[in-house]
């Protein structure tokens, strides 16, 4: 398991949501998300990078607070790096200041001023992980474990955040939870900030042991303070899982998804029978399913890979799992179906690093989208000709991969990656929600943006289409607001001198914007680290994108 084992009680009373989808992969109509999750006006999604990503964000949402603006996002939802940063900034006391920082120019962005820490979360960038794993890190059968442990001592720590404990909405949650559950009253149960929107912190369901993942098996895994599971069921129905051992072939079918159990409940035996919604009685887990679980399994971005290698033999990230039954279900062959079996989690960007499906999924209706991308547009591609070509364009824009534009864009357009069969072993095939067609608006529009120098900042209605995988229903249209992580030639000429020279220079600022998520500083023997003058130059750098568009983000999200 993830964490130390301690006694537990026997059983445990928890409600359980019913989200199923019908056979064929359309979403049912008595489909229940958690509360707050539904009837979202605007949402926020922040994708994977690392580091990089989790100090981009901080900038954003330092951006976005001065702007007044967060007040009005509705659901939250984060992948690996982004989540190294929300989790503080939903669970953390603290001001907004201290946590995220004072407001800042980049004028005043000199040498000095970038080397002190100005923000609570955004100092954990530069906390390095691999000295801090540096007892298990060799450990290869309890990988996982290593990892939750490290990411909890290095993000949650600092905030007094990294203890087992169990997790709920809130402290009425709380009060309900002890009541029907006296084993647990003196048990600290972690609640969120009460001024905080809810959160999705997105992992991903690999496989039962010992099967390995696969492209047509990983599965959503969301986890919330509140509730944990996967909604739907990939496809409509079932799914199978393969594995090969001396030229034998063992296929394995299991249902996956269909609902959410509490989170202080999962990782027990299921119910008697099947699942189903409403109040029921659950095998309590041995250990708490607790915040550094929710943002280790989000982070653990090797998962997929390493599962493959290892044919399941790292035993964690793990947990007991079970699907939540739907009478539209076809009768399940036998118990095995349903019943609760040991799953390894892995990396919510193994099969989508936006961090956008989960919004969809829910119907949320404006989303600001913050694209973490590893790389910038391409100067090699031929932008002029592709997008002022005017009533001459083609429907679709030609050799699309050669934009340069992230995978967690083009996959969303039905643009697989060069490499969709190993990319971490991920599998991005299931994730088409928009029509080719409008990409090249979305592409042109951000060309154009950093062509001026801009932060690369584009509003667009995009068509949703019908995704049986994910059980989005489509029909319908999304606001979306793309903060895409691309270099501002006006940012960077408006820092103090000796910093545009450091900058120039190559090593303190290396590939800026688009900082390694491993290896940034290889001299400095820093596998997962930053130097805090590179954590607090591209927190800036978020906060000003923000500003610099403060007009469109307060008129699309007021």
């Amino acid at each position: 398991g993830n964490l130390a084992e301690t006694p537990r009680p026997a059983t445990l009373d928890a409600s359980v949501l019913s989200c199923p989808s019908l056979p064929g992969g359309r979403p049912a109509k008595n489909c229940t998300f958690p509360p707050g999750q539904t009837g979202v006006k605007v949402g926020l999604a922040s994708s994977g990078g690392g580091g990089r990503a989790h100090a981009f964000l901080v900038g954003v949402l330092r951006g976005l607070t001065e702007l007044g603006l967060m007040e009005h996002v509705g659901l939250i939802s984060t992948v690996s790096g982004s989540s190294w940063a929300m989790g503080p900034y939903i669970f953390a006391n603290g001001t907004d200041e201290q946590l995220l920082g004072r407001a800042t120019r980049p004028e005043e962005l000199t040498l000095d001023f970038l080397q002190a820490n100005h923000s609570q979360i955004a100092a954990t960038a530069a906390t390095d992980m691999v000295y801090l794993a540096r007892g298990c890190i060799l450990d290869f059968f309890h990988m996982g474990t290593c990892w939750i442990k490290t990411v909890g001592e290095a993000h949650l720590a600092p905030f007094g955040l990294d203890g087992q404990a169990y997790v709920a909405r809130s402290e009425e949650d709380v009060k309900l939870i002890k009541a029907a559950n006296p084993a647990l009253q003196d048990e600290k149960i972690l609640t969120p900030r009460a001024d905080r929107p809810p959160v999705i912190f997105q992992g991903t369901l690999l496989a039962p042991e010992p099967f390995p993942p696969g492209q047509d098996s990983s599965v959503s895994f969301q986890m919330s303070p509140d509730y944990v599971g996967s909604p739907f069921y990939p496809d409509g129905g079932p799914v199978d899982y393969t594995r090969w051992s001396w030229f034998h072939r063992t296929t394995e079918t299991r249902i996956v998804g269909g609902g959410f159990v509490e989170t202080f409940a999962f990782g027990g035996e299921q119910p008697e029978g099947p699942a189903s919604a409403g109040r029921v009685r659950v095998g309590a887990p041995s250990r708490a399913f607790a915040l550094p679980d929710m943002i280790g399994i989000s982070s653990w971005a090797i998962g997929e890979a390493v599962a493959h290698i290892a044919d399941s033999a790292t035993e964690d990230p793990e947990a007991l799992y079970w699907p939540v039954m739907s009478p539209d279900l076809p009768a399940p062959a036998s118990a095995m179906e349903y019943t609760a079996t040991k799953y390894v989690f892995g990396d919510g960007g193994n099969i989508d690093s936006s961090g956008l499906l989960v919004h969809l999924q829910r119907g949320t209706r404006k989303l600001v989208w913050v694209a973490n991308a590893a790389s910038g547009l391409s100067d090699k591609y031929d932008w002029h000709q592709q997008c002022d070509c005017g009533t001459e364009c083609g429907e679709l824009l030609p050799s699309p991969r050669d934009t340069g534009l992230a995978d967690q864009v083009l996959d969303k357009f039905g643009i697989a990656p060069q490499s969709v069969e190993m990319k971490f072993g991920a599998s991005v095939s299931h994730n088409t929600v928009f029509q080719e067609k409008d990409l090249r608006t979305l592409a042109c529009s951000l060309w154009e943006a950093k062509s001026q120098g801009k932060p690369a900042v584009v509003r667009q209605s995009l068509e949703v289409l019908p995704n049986s995988w994910w059980g989005i229903a489509g029909e319908s249209h999304v606001e979306i607001l793309l903060l895409y992580l691309d270099s501002s030639t006006d940012f960077e000429g408006a820092l103090p001198g000796p910093t545009q020279e450091a900058l120039r220079s190559g090593r303190r600022f290396r590939d800026f914007p688009h900082y390694n998520t491993v290896f940034q500083d290889p001299l400095d023997f820093k596998m997962v680290a930053y130097t805090m003058e590179q954590v607090n130059l591209l927190a800036a750098y978020g906060e000003y994108a923000v500003k610099q568009y403060a007009g469109d983000f307060a008129e699309f999200m007021a």
